[in-house]
C-alpha cells in the first residue's frame, strides 16, 4: 500500500506509515504524509488545497478530509450567471 500511495502521491511514503484498505483520494499528489502516520480504513482524502499529515498524526476509520483553493472572502467564491 505504502508503494501505492508513494505512486499517487510522488513521494515516498515512509515505512513507519500505515495505511488500511480501503483508502480513496480524487488527486494525491497534494497529500504529504510524515513518519509514523497511521490512516485507518474507508478513509477520503480530497487534496486541491493541500493535506499535510505530520509525524506521529493517527486518522480513525471512515474520515473524510476534504481540502479546496478557493478565495477566502465569500463574496467573490460565486459570480452571477448573466
Amino acid at each position: 500500500m505504502r508503494e501505492l500511495v508513494s505512486q499517487i502521491t510522488g513521494r515516498p511514503v515512509d515505512e513507519s506509515t500505515e495505511i488500511r484498505l480501503p483508502f480513496y483520494t480524487d488527486c494525491g499528489v497534494r497529500i504529504h504524509l510524515g513518519k509514523r502516520v497511521f490512516i485507518n480504513s474507508n478513509c477520503m482524502f480530497t487534496d486541491l488545497g493541500t493535506i499535510t499529515l505530520e509525524d506521529d498524526a493517527l486518522i480513525g476509520p471512515n474520515v473524510t478530509l476534504a481540502t479546496v483553493n478557493h478565495r477566502r472572502n465569500p463574496a467573490e467564491r460565486r459570480h452571477a450567471v448573466t
